[in-house]
């Protein structure tokens, strides 16, 4: 490491909180099954109430202190008191007992002279903060390195703590004894989403510590491609110079990952002079542009396969796409990253420009010559019609964004409220919108918007498909096919009526039959064109397979492809444990976090190539340990799909308001397929 980083030590940790192995392992223990194995008559001088704090025995602690063998301000040879030992083990009924029986509640103890309050936020442990803060712990409050409990949150890697202190009104850049900031201290640890909340939160980006180093200095010094990518987005300055007049690129030279620079500012999209522009042009001016390419790409690579032999026509129009492709993604789009590819209307132009090329083709060449097929017009012109009417509903159409919260004291009391609900994860608090998620809602990046009962986001539909948008959606697909597949048979009657015996040529051999060669000879654009629409049908059979899966045993994409984040696809019960939280959200939290952050690991490509297709694959497996609360049977999830909820099993739920599974009942129906239902509770009958 340079000499850069070398001031930047790491942090220290309290050698009273460190735990040997067989705490740890009775500290993973529930209380409960602590309990059990403890008997009645125990000798309390085998154990101090240091030792029960620490490892859960909360009946111990009761009877230490209730027959005054012990008190809740006791401290021990490093000045620790039992208050310490329960906050860092995260045992909230132990700490809230010592709180009603006198512990104090900023107690300074420990080597690092420290209070509960910063043990508990130095692991990340939300519960027992929540509970401190709540009996009036400050968290402004700093320990002998000078760290608070911001700077403590920031090193636990628990997002939703920093957070938490965050709209406790916290000072977002406040600065240790060496004056770094919490985002100096997210960037160094390589944590990309703590250094996206603090962003976006208003962490300054230009603060310097004690040696004018900047976030992107200390974010360069490890080079992770995420948090310098996010820093550079919000606008760091790459030129800025430290006290040696080294800038972060300096710094990456010197710990050799100048191609890690090199691609963060790539997929940033900065420009030599330092701005940042993610397009050629203005925002609105490229995605017109992007709009219209596919309309002419389409058009010349059908003139080309029209005009041309196969064997040049064929492969000059993969060329030609090729090249417009590469235009596209590295001249008009800037930013080197899929998802900001995504957000263009480019891909969904390639469908509109081609259902335009099939209509016009229908009306000027095959009405006119196949009008004796009425049945087969009517149908392709009604379901073609309804279809594309369908596709530009759902394209502009609300698929069913959730609305955000718009003050930043609604904000606050939501982040709070949670926290003290011990529901403040990733499962019920999205960290971008800053509201409090609905059941089967997700964040799409794409969107960046938070959608109800989110199915997945089509590229080709540019929106996602949503509670709004579901049931259109599916409108779209079967009339969709409908219309390519009457299409086809249109074309090939056109043909055969139309089109004269093929005529060899010498020079342009045809591999195909005498018969296909004369449709390509007579009406090159047309067959090419038939081609073209008969390859579109694959995907779209296999979407509609899909969905009528997924709507038959009542899953969305998203739930499909992620069940194993969502525990109420589990036969697990979410339960209370000793500690106060509820641990099958933890879990939640856990591995959206973990997930997240691989993500943003190059490292982890070939982990996550693999995770995706094992996802796939399990798609179809049957499992035991997965059950879905929302499946009444086959025709019980079509009827409450195709009435909006106001028949079937699933009557009145607003996919806006309901939080849990624990804030709908069940009700009688008349339906015997399955005992039972839901019915949405009214808001002020939840309970928590």
């Amino acid at each position: 490491m340079s000499s850069t980083s070398a001031e930047f030590e790491p942090i220290k940790k309290d050698v009273s909180e460190s735990t040997n192995e067989s705490d740890i392992t009775e500290v993973k223990q529930p209380v409960e099954t602590m309990n059990s194995k403890v008997s009645d008559d125990i000798n309390f001088s085998e154990m101090t109430i240091h030792q029960a704090s620490r490892q859960g025995m909360l009946h111990i602690v009761k009877d230490m202190i209730e027959s005054g063998f012990a008190k809740a301000t006791d401290r021990d040879s490093n000045n620790v008191t039992p208050l310490h030992f329960a906050a860092i083990s995260n045992h909230v009924s132990i700490a809230k007992y010592l709180i009603d029986n006198g512990a104090e509640i900023d107690a300074f103890g420990g080597d690092l002279i420290a209070t509960p309050l910063h043990w508990a936020s130095r692991n990340g442990h939300l519960p027992s903060v929540t509970l401190l803060i709540n009996h009036g712990a400050n968290p402004s409050l700093r320990d002998s390195q000078g760290f608070d409990c911001l700077h403590l949150a920031v090193h636990s890697s628990n997002p939703m703590l920093v957070l938490y202190f965050i709209f406790l009104d916290m000072a977002v850049d406040t600065q240790d004894s060496s004056e770094h900031t919490p985002l100096m201290w997210a960037a160094y640890q390589c944590d990309p989403l703590t250094v996206d909340i603090l962003v976006r939160l208003g962490a300054s980006l230009s603060k310097v510590n004690n040696t004018q180093l900047t976030p992107l200095h200390f974010a360069a010094m490890k080079c992770d491609k995420m948090c310098l990518r996010k820093l550079i987005e919000a606008g760091a300055n790459i030129n800025a110079k430290d006290e040696n007049g080294k800038t972060p690129f300096d710094i990456v030279k010197e710990v050799k990952a100048t191609e890690k620079w090199k691609k963060a500012v790539r997929e940033t999209g900065l420009k030599k002079d330092g701005k940042r522009n993610p397009y050629l042009f203005e925002k609105k001016i490229t995605f017109i542009i992007l709009y219209i390419i596919p309309f002419f790409l389409l058009y010349i690579a059908l003139l080309t396969l029209a005009h041309l032999p196969w064997f040049i026509g064929l492969p000059l129009a993969i060329l030609e796409y090729i090249i417009c492709h590469i235009i596209v993604t590295k001249v008009f789009i800037r930013v080197q990253l899929t998802v900001e590819f995504m957000r263009t209307p480019y891909l969904s132009s390639i469908f509109q420009a081609s259902a335009f090329f099939v209509g016009a083709t229908w009306i000027y060449k095959l009405l006119f010559a196949t009008s004796f097929l009425y049945s087969a017009n009517i149908i392709f012109i009604t379901t073609f019609a309804t279809s594309m009417y369908s596709f530009y509903v759902v394209v502009l159409g609300d698929p069913g964004f959730i609305p955000k919260s718009q003050s930043r004291e609604e904000q606050k009391q939501l982040v709070i409220e949670l926290a003290n609900k011990g529901m403040l994860d990733a499962r019920h608090l999205c960290t971008t919108c800053l509201i409090k998620k609905p059941l089967r809602s997700k964040h799409c990046k794409i969107c960046n918007r938070c959608v109800a009962r989110l199915d997945h986001h089509c590229p080709w539909i540019y929106n996602c498909i949503g509670v709004k948008s579901h049931r259109i959606f599916m409108v779209f697909l079967p009339l969709m096919i409908t219309s390519i597949l009457s299409f086809e048979y249109i074309s090939y009657t056109y043909f055969v009526i139309s089109a004269p015996p093929y005529v060899p040529i010498e020079s342009e051999p045809c591999w195909l039959s005498d018969t296909y060669c004369g449709f390509f000879q007579y009406d090159g654009w047309t067959a090419a064109l038939c081609v073209w629409s008969a390859l579109q049908l694959p995907w779209l059979l296999i979407l509609l397979c899909f969905q009528i899966y997924q709507i038959s045993s009542a899953k969305t994409t998203n739930e499909v492809m992620n069940f194993h984040r969502y525990s109420y696809f589990t036969n697990k019960s979410p339960n209370v444990g000793g500690n106060g939280i509820n641990d099958a959200n933890e879990i939640i939290n856990k591995t959206d976090t973990t997930h997240q952050q691989n993500e943003c690991e190059s490292k982890c490509k070939h982990h996550h190539k693999h995770n995706h297709f094992s996802r796939i694959r399990k798609v179809f497996e049957r499992r035991d340990d997965v059950v879905n609360p929302f499946d009444f049977g086959c025709w019980n999830n079509w009827v409450g799909f195709w009435s909006e909820g106001k028949r079937g099993m699933l009557q009145n739920v607003d996919w806006y308001e309901v939080f849990d599974t624990s804030f709908i009942e069940p009700h009688d129906d008349d339906i015997k397929s399955r005992a039972g239902g839901y019915t949405s509770l009214k808001r002020d009958e939840e309970v928590v």
